[in-house]
């Protein structure tokens, strides 16, 4: 069965990129894998997270009454044939974590049915660490597709609006990351240009998308706006602006 089509594929994998996880579980010295994405309900306001949970997968709600907070569904695939059936599609596609992440599969097919001590278990949850700082791709990737980069953005981006005297009007684009997982700051300011910020050890990439700047910010747009599931209410405001600003120009 084909559950995802190759384009929602590669919005997956940006999102993974910027908000899901791949971990290893033990369970009576057996080695056992689980990939997670979450998303409140304030964020995902179409059910995004509990379509993916409808089609492979399982779903869990965690509720906030203490804090006020949206309930937060997170999306979790722990079987065999769900894990064999969607990391090798995920991991090609993504910059930030696809080395990573694949090396986790690898050791996991090999290690899944083999008994572990605890000493080889602590050294497996040593080794992880160690992958997951060494962020990159699978394979160098020249320019990011459109669906990755509304898929990154729906998780670790933002679309910013400065609000004037008269109006509401598009500001930026951005995101941030780790300075480790610089990598994909790096292939979207390459792929965009913008400028880069670095604070600490978080990296910011930002680009202008307001009046001034509609020949570039129409086109990204609408690209990404093709692709978006969580943020797509907010790509439009900025459209329906630039839409107003054309007519009145």
């Amino acid at each position: 069965m084909k559950l995802f089509n190759e384009s929602e594929i590669k919005y997956l994998a940006g999102l993974l990129d910027a908000d899901g996880s791949l971990s290893f579980c033990f369970v009576d010295g057996k080695l056992y894998m689980e990939m997670s994405l979450a998303a409140s309900e304030s964020v995902d306001r179409h059910g995004y997270i509990d379509s993916l949970a409808d089609r492979i997968g399982w779903l869990s709600i965690r509720e906030y009454p203490e804090k006020n907070w949206s309930p937060s569904h997170q999306w979790r695939v722990t079987s065999r044939r769900d894990l064999n059936i969607l990391l090798p599609r995920i991991t090609k596609h993504m910059v930030v974590k696809g080395a990573h992440w694949k090396r986790m599969f690898d050791k996991w097919t090999e290690l899944r049915t083999v008994c572990l001590t605890e000493e080889d278990i602590q050294a497996l949850k040593e080794w992880s660490n160690s992958s997951r700082k060494q962020a990159g791709p699978i394979k160098p990737k020249n320019h990011p597709t459109w669906a990755w980069v509304a898929g990154f953005l729906d998780g670790d981006g933002y679309y910013s609006f400065r609000k004037g005297k008269k109006e509401t009007t598009p500001s930026k684009v951005g995101c941030c990351c780790h300075i480790d997982d610089r990598i994909c700051i790096d292939l979207l300011a390459k792929a965009f240009g913008g400028s880069v910020r670095e604070e600490g050890e978080i990296l910011r990439w930002s680009k202008a998308v307001g009046k001034q700047s509609k020949s570039f910010a129409i086109p990204f747009l609408k690209k990404v706006h093709t692709h978006s599931r969580l943020k797509k209410w907010k790509i439009e405001q900025m459209l329906a602006f630039h839409n107003r600003t054309n007519c009145n120009d």
